[in-house]
């Protein structure tokens, strides 16, 4: 009896699966007894028909019946312990399998929510950057066209100065060109007016003559506008 006691403690300590081998081979093992007793207590109830092995017989069968009962309600019981475990087993995966979906619904939930967050954020941020972008464009538009006006004043102003020098420069030459030609016009004139006054005074005059002449044919040139506007 302790034996079986020992052996029933065992059993339930043991993991579900090893118990259900355990369950199934000790069903097994004492059919087999069982088989093995009845057969040879048949074949003693046959040759033997005296009243003591009569009883024997019949006590032996008894303790046969009593152990495949016993044996019968054994395995009843942890047919009965294995189902209620393993239905343990399925509702804790069940539970299990349900706190899963639902930490993965809330999951979701909070990345949709982010994402619409996110959107909703990219909406508001979207005109702002337009209204940023169009005041840039706008200030980049102002200077470049206030660099340009600069530029074009600038530019405007070189060339006002520079077309002023080149005139200047221009005059200067014209009055150094028209000088040096006065000064050969001078020359010429002089000589011509000396030529004149020998032929028609059929005489050389002197220094003072020549002058006097001379600064009265310039004067009279110049009143005629020969080198010019006249005076």
């Amino acid at each position: 009896m302790n034996t079986i006691q020992s052996l029933w403690s065992t059993i339930f300590s043991a993991p579900l699966v090893s118990v259900l081998i355990i369950i199934l081979a000790l069903v097994a093992l004492a059919l087999a007894v069982l088989a093995v007793v009845v057969i040879q207590l048949e074949t003693r109830v046959r040759y033997l028909a005296t009243p003591v092995f009569d009883q024997i017989v019949h006590e032996a069968q008894e303790k046969a019946q009593h152990m495949l009962e016993e044996a019968e309600a054994q395995s009843r019981t942890l047919r009965a312990t294995a189902q209620i475990e393993a239905e343990k087993i399925f509702t804790a995966r069940k539970e299990e399998d349900e706190r899963f979906r639902l930490e993965e619904v809330k999951h979701l939930e909070e990345i949709t929510a982010h994402t619409k967050d996110l959107l909703n954020k990219q909406a508001d941020i979207i005109p702002q950057l337009s209204e940023h972008m169009k005041q840039t464009f706008a200030a980049i538009s102002t200077r470049l066209e206030k660099e340009y006006e600069t530029f074009a004043r600038d530019a405007k102003k070189q060339v006002s100065d520079e077309l002023a020098n080149e005139i200047t420069a221009a005059r200067k030459a014209v009055e150094v060109y028209k000088q040096e030609r006065f000064a050969i016009l001078d020359e010429e004139i002089v000589a011509l007016i000396e030529d004149a006054a020998r032929i028609a005074l059929n005489r050389s005059l002197s220094l003072a003559d020549h002058r006097g002449i001379i600064l009265d044919a310039l004067a009279e040139a110049k009143k005629q506008g020969i080198f010019g506007s006249p005076s």
